[in-house]
């Protein structure tokens, strides 16, 4: 990158200069890392071309559920420029924001007479807690394990993990951004960008596990996608790719069993 590419001064102080390497990052994981960025590319693209196809037309009403859904592929695309970056920690709060507001989005589509009800958050107390706890993430997810259990089992691992790595501050990822230090090894210094290592290539399989829990919600919230053999050919295949990714990594873990993420 020329800095004829950029404005006067840019990368001159610490945000931008930190901003100018993460998208070096960027560039880097895609030319170096190609399965599995290409793999995040194909996911991305499958939840924007689906959304395009069940979004409401416009003599259609609409649903704040599908908006729900254009905010969690929102959340997704950001989520993925930090995977790519190196950010591993903060992927973790956003992949949570993605998979909730997915979450959502199935629920006020499948269940429109609750659109109204959950835009008026009441303030009587007694009611706001009947309200929290119809609206919780773990009571929606109960409803769809009515409909799929399996799938449900699933969300319900996934937002943990992103809780334990960085969603919520905790012990486990504490240390996230702690590397050793190259000159000594009994020294730790601070690097928010991983290029490489154990987290790196966990936050990507978990982005996969993510975007493909998206998809589910979205075939689960429009039926119509039981039969759309272009969506169901599309997403077999990332499935089936992004569990040998998972397979690669956990070979990866077993001949290197005293790593750590």
């Amino acid at each position: 990158m020329e800095n004829d590419d950029f404005p006067t001064g840019w990368g001159e102080d610490l945000l931008t200069d930190f901003q100018h390497k993460a998208f070096a990052n960027e560039l880097w994981s895609f030319a170096h890392d190609s399965e599995l960025t290409k793999l995040l590319s194909e996911c991305d693209s499958l939840i924007f071309d689906t959304l395009l196809k069940v979004f409401p037309k416009p003599t259609e009403e609409a649903n704040l559920g599908s908006l729900l859904f254009v905010n969690s592929h929102n959340h997704f695309r950001a989520a993925a420029r930090l995977c790519m970056s190196g950010q591993c920690l903060p992927v973790y709060p956003t992949a949570r924001a993605c998979l909730e507001t997915a979450v959502y989005g199935w629920y006020l589509i499948t269940n429109p007479n609750m659109v109204k009800v959950w835009g008026n958050k009441p303030v009587d107390k007694e009611e706001l807690r009947k309200w929290s706890q119809t609206f919780k993430f773990s009571s929606i997810v109960k409803l769809i394990g009515k409909e799929d259990p399996t799938s449900a089992k699933t969300f319900i691992e996934l937002h943990q993990i992103t809780i334990d790595f960085g969603a919520h501050p905790n012990a486990k990822s504490l240390w996230s951004n702690l590397l050793p230090h190259p000159e000594n090894k009994e020294l730790r210094r601070v690097n928010y960008m991983h290029s490489t290592g154990h987290l790196f290539d966990y936050t990507f399989n978990n982005m996969f596990d993510v975007g493909l829990g998206v998809l589910i919600l979205i075939k689960l919230a429009h039926k119509t996608l039981d039969t759309d053999e272009d969506f169901i050919y599309k997403f077999n295949a990332i499935r089936s790719i992004a569990m040998s990714q998972r397979s690669l990594f956990k070979m990866k873990l077993t001949l290197s069993p005293n790593a750590s993420l």
